[in-house]
């Protein structure tokens, strides 16, 4: 099994939305969060979570090889979540993704990621909230 991690330095929002392409078809609506790393090796430099609506297209992606020998990655999530997630990268740090998959691709090749982590550092027992009212 091959793993690539990295801890996530800065990350994007998206909301995107667009109008179905027939009269059939519904408009749409999507989140995303862009995670970027650190510099480590072998290198993760981007992973892409799309929040799905439909639990059922939920997936835990797959991650791409590039020519340079990083890689990138991509999974969907089910739109409930979307919330745990924002509000981990809001308040917590440092934070970490781990990508496990059967077999490294081959550069410009791609291969499904068989689970993923997403994790904080290490806590302080008792730290608690902290009071932002002052």
């Amino acid at each position: 099994m091959a793993t690539v991690e990295g801890r996530i330095s800065t990350y994007d929002l998206h909301f995107d939305h667009g109008r179905g392409k027939t009269p059939a078809q519904p408009d749409w609506r999507t989140k995303f969060i862009h995670l970027r790393f650190e510099g480590s090796a072998p290198q993760l430099t981007l992973f892409i979570l799309s929040f799905v609506p439909d639990r059922q297209a939920a997936s835990t992606g797959e991650v791409i090889k590039l020519s340079d020998g990083t890689f990138r990655a991509s999974a969907r999530i089910p739109a409930d979540e979307f919330s745990q997630y924002y509000d981990m990268l809001r308040k917590e740090k440092p934070v970490s993704v781990r990508l496990q998959y059967d077999a490294e691709p081959a550069a410009g090749q791609s291969a499904p990621i068989t689970s993923f982590s997403v994790f904080t550092g290490p806590e302080p027992v008792g730290e608690g909230e902290q009071d932002t009212s002052a």
